[in-house]
């Protein structure tokens, strides 16, 4: 990767591409002119600027219902759902869509990565969104 543009050290991936086998790792952000990289102790994953589709700040647990409801069902899934929604407010995070570079998922793939706050992963959306030239989105403000 090129110089680094702007790098937030203390996020964590969630899930999102399935080349990135760990999920809920601590690592280091990386956002240059030639793409966007996450760096953990043992493993990292790169996503070229060629393969961000867009970027938004959208808070989230650090739940994988998707995940949930292909293994213990779609009612477990939305019963974990409605459970964080009462009890639980969303964490930060940042929603990255890339393209699969396989083809296989036609929409890509929606990376997660959470943040320490609202603002750091706010201004790592924009900043993607601004030296990309993808759309940004706020979901705390529709």
């Amino acid at each position: 990767m090129a110089d680094t543009l702007y790098e937030d050290e203390k996020c964590t991936y969630c899930w999102g591409d399935p080349r990135f086998e760990d999920r809920f790792v601590t690592g280091s952000l990386t956002l240059a002119p030639d793409g966007v990289s996450f760096v953990a102790e043992q493993d990292s994953i790169v996503w070229p600027k060629a393969a961000i589709k867009s970027v938004k700040y959208a808070p989230t647990h650090p739940v994988d219902l998707e995940e949930i409801a292909r293994t213990q069902g779609v009612e477990a899934a939305q019963d974990i759902e409605v459970g964080l929604a009462m009890d639980v407010a969303p964490e930060p995070a940042l929603s990255i869509v890339v393209h699969d570079p396989e083809g296989v998922e036609p929409d890509g793939f929606d990376v997660r990565i959470l943040f320490r706050n609202q603002y750091y992963a706010k201004v790592f959306a924009k900043r993607v969104s601004t030296t990309f030239g993808v759309p940004f989105k706020d979901t705390k403000r529709t």
